[in-house]
């Protein structure tokens, strides 16, 4: 009961907080203020694919040196000499990355494996 009561209060001191930069400020003001508390509230990691990509949030690792914000290069493989896959974002306590799943030369073997793959499943399931 302790855990809902605590997690009522700071939703209610984030929206009070939100409503006063929206009546004070401006919209943008207080929407970005959601979203930025919002993202560094996140306590695991949440990923979307869309397409050949991929977008995700997820805590910092705790071995990582403290940031307040940094930008890296996601990449594909081990080394100095790996691809670009992607942009990483810290802020404080999470990383906001978007990057590729697999190297734009094979997306096209990709996609036709998970076509088989689908047409495979869907056949053992009728």
């Amino acid at each position: 009961m302790a855990k809902i009561a605590r997690a009522a209060g700071e939703w209610t001191v984030l929206v009070l907080a939100a409503c006063l930069l929206w009546r004070y400020v401006s919209v943008t003001t207080a929407a970005t203020y959601l979203a930025l508390q919002l993202l560094l509230s996140v306590r695991r990691a949440h990923f979307v694919d869309v397409g050949r990509f991929t977008v995700g949030v997820w805590p910092v690792t705790p071995t990582a040196p403290a940031l307040l914000f940094g930008i890296a290069f996601a990449t594909h493989g081990e080394g100095w000499n790996a691809k670009k896959a992607g942009l990483e974002v810290v802020l404080g306590r999470v990383v906001v990355g978007a990057f590729s799943l697999v190297p734009r030369s094979e997306w096209a073997a990709y996609q036709r494996s998970q076509a088989l793959f689908a047409a495979q499943q869907k056949k053992r399931h009728s």
